[in-house]
């Protein structure tokens, strides 16, 4: 919970809104863009604190359609795994 309410906190810009999703459920991520003007799509991957890689190519695909931003945090762990995942 401390990271929930970590990101809440540092993402109060105003006029700007946040809203968390499951990054599992990529059709969530996709009613979303359509939904909303989204700007900037902001994620940790590997995700804190399960350490599961994200989709990047998917999340970065589908923001840039709608003319989002995509800013991947991974800090948590070295870019080689991740590296990995995007090459496939």
């Amino acid at each position: 919970m401390s990271c929930l309410a970590t990101g809440e906190s540092a993402f109060k810009i105003p006029g700007a809104r946040s809203t968390f999703i499951n990054l599992d459920d990529m059709e969530t991520l996709k009613a979303i863009l359509e939904e909303n003007d989204v700007s900037l799509f902001y994620a940790d991957s590997p995700t804190n604190p399960l350490l599961k890689c994200v989709d990047i190519r998917l999340i970065a695909e589908l923001c840039h359609r709608r003319g989002a931003l995509v800013y991947i945090d991974s800090m948590c762990i070295t870019h080689q795994p991740e590296a990995a995942h995007l090459r496939r």
